[in-house]
């Protein structure tokens, strides 16, 4: 087997239809989508979405909850699974305390659909007219967890002072390791101290693709 590459920067785009000689870097490594940006191409292919759970901001918690989630994600479609890429955690008012764990489960639906929640929104990330099947809702109710279905912690933050002001909060990357099968639901919940009457906002990005989960 013959493997040809050849060591340049960028190997400008072709309009052929024809072979073209891989990319090498400097160290002879196999240059792998180096150049577009990450996510790119579930962009161009319509998968990437994001949305707000709700104009309408929740309050922590200060005990880890049975079947309380805050925030819910719940995959509708058919087939493809939802890959969370972020959830991105906003301050709306009040004052937050000093600290705060953001919990996460997956689990099955056992009970009521969650109804889509007032002022939620979803929408592309590309601008592409292919549509979301996904439900975002506050305040649901979960099954009783099972032993396939426990809340983890998915970040941790220790700020002194809390959250400074509206618009403050933080992010959570999964990097791939929260993934919401057909038919299940992702749920969230804020584990923090009372603050001064705190209330938050949710925005989760996400990809849809066809997934193996057994």
């Amino acid at each position: 087997m013959i493997f040809e590459a050849n060591v340049k920067r960028i190997l400008e785009r072709l309009g052929l239809d024809g072979p073209v000689t891989a990319r090498l870097t400097d160290n002879n490594s196999l240059a792998v989508a180096q150049i577009e940006a990450e996510g790119a191409d579930r962009a161009r292919a319509g998968r990437a979405f994001g949305g707000m759970f709700s104009t309408t901001g929740i309050a922590p918690v200060q005990a880890v909850p049975t079947t309380a989630a805050a925030f819910a994600l719940y995959n509708a479609d058919k087939s493809r699974s939802i890959m969370l890429d972020e959830i991105d955690i906003a301050l709306l008012s009040g004052t937050a305390g000093i600290g705060m764990t953001l919990l996460g489960i997956i689990s099955q639906i056992t009970a009521t659909l969650p109804p889509a929640a007032a002022g939620s929104v979803v929408g592309s990330l590309s601008g592409s007219a292919m549509g979301s099947n996904a439900i975002l809702a506050i305040n649901y109710t979960l099954p009783t967890p099972s032993k396939n279905a426990q809340w983890s912690a998915l970040k941790c933050i220790a700020q002194c002072g809390g959250i400074p002001g509206v618009g403050g909060g933080f992010t959570f990357e999964p990097k791939g390791r929260f993934l919401i099968p057909p038919g299940y639901v992702g749920g969230f919940t804020m584990l923090a101290p009372a603050g001064t009457t705190p209330l938050f906002l949710g925005f989760p990005k996400w990809s849809e693709l066809i997934k193996d989960t057994e």
